[in-house]
């Protein structure tokens, strides 16, 4: 396994902006979960600020 020495600043940003994708997508996934399940509009409000 190599360390983080070994890319380049190129190859780290391009990683963490992969992990910044999936990460909002999980998040989306799950807005849309509480939704559904009809969470109060209070509490739906304070998930967006939390993932946002």
């Amino acid at each position: 396994m190599a360390d983080v020495q070994d890319y380049s600043l190129p190859q780290i940003e391009t990683f963490l902006a992969a992990i910044d994708k999936e990460d909002r997508a999980g998040n989306r996934v799950a807005l849309i979960a509480a939704r559904a399940a009809n969470v109060k509009p209070d509490d739906f409000k304070r998930l967006l600020k939390d993932f946002a």
